[in-house]
């Protein structure tokens, strides 16, 4: 199973990795001048429902309007929980988050102290706020200034002579539904390789990339929560990443890679290559993506 999700985060995550490759033409980058990290050393407990809130341990602020919130849930297990969605900032400084388990409140920070607004709700909380200057590099500029999502993937197994494709053209899986490429698998294993209970519901919703630092996320429909990780551009249009340790289907697995990308159609679609991880059981990997809204 190890082998399937390493396939499936590689997928997913490698698709962020492209953009445009001429500064001139990158039309997003939404919140640079507001981008940035919060580490609170007070934990504001934000309300995630009724019934629990979020002690809020980190949140990103990505340039490209997501927001990425690490802590822990009072009143459940101390585990961790990751929260993603999208932001905007006023002309007043006001962060506003628009979706997601934190839509509708508000976020104002005053040297090391901040307060989020939910409704008539106040939170404090202390810590420190790290600025994400806008990238020099226009390529990582480009990475990191929209959302992706994957089209096209294709890849060829390790010391056969057969490959699996995947597109969104309408008439293939889509590529972004796990549920729907973890069937297909199992069909053709002819045994459940992938445990269907445990796949139920994901398909990749956004990718997004920041720098500075060099985070990846992986967002999913259906309320599922995201998956995030570290990528390092390496030299022009080369690059690694790592997913964090992250359970599907029962089991932890981390995913490593490194590769090289490309582009097509007068800059509009990002074509990837890479050699899967020696233990993933594949290689030749090629991805297709395109930016989303």
């Amino acid at each position: 199973m190890k082998k399937i999700f390493f396939f499936a985060a590689i997928s997913a995550l490698l698709v962020s990795c492209g953009g445009k490759n001429n500064a001139d033409v990158i039309e997003e980058y939404p919140e640079g001048n507001n981008s940035g990290v919060v580490v609170f050393t007070e934990k504001p407990a934000v309300p995630l429902s009724q019934e629990s809130d979020l002690l809020l341990g980190s949140l990103d602020l990505m340039g490209n309007s997501t927001y990425l919130g690490k802590g822990t849930e009072s009143f459940k297990s101390a585990a961790v929980r990751v929260v993603v969605g999208r932001y905007n900032t006023s002309s007043d400084g006001t962060y506003n988050f628009t979706t997601g388990p934190l839509a509708g409140g508000k976020l104002v920070k005053k040297g090391n102290s901040f307060k989020f607004t939910f409704g008539s709700k106040e939170i404090t909380g202390s810590g420190s706020f790290t600025p994400s200057s806008t990238p020099s590099d226009p390529i990582v500029k480009a990475l990191c200034g929209a959302h992706w999502k994957l089209s096209f993937i294709e890849a060829k197994l390790k010391d056969k002579n057969a490959s699996v494709t995947f597109s969104d053209n309408g008439h293939s899986i889509d590529p972004n539904n796990v549920e729907k490429v973890s069937e297909y698998i199992n069909e053709k294993a002819g045994k459940e390789l992938i445990p269907m209970s445990k796949v139920a519901g994901y398909e990749i919703a956004a990718i997004s990339l920041s720098a500075n630092p060099y985070k990846i996320c992986v967002e999913f429909k259906n309320g599922k929560d995201p998956f995030e990780g570290t990528w390092t551009p390496v030299t022009s249009k080369t690059f690694t990443y790592s997913l964090n340790d992250v359970v599907l289907d029962g089991e932890l697995f981390s995913a490593e890679a490194s590769g090289s990308f490309d582009f097509e159609d007068n800059n509009n679609t990002l074509v990837i290559k890479m050699a899967a991880k020696s233990t993933s059981g594949l290689a030749d990997i090629i991805i297709k993506a395109k930016k989303i809204k």
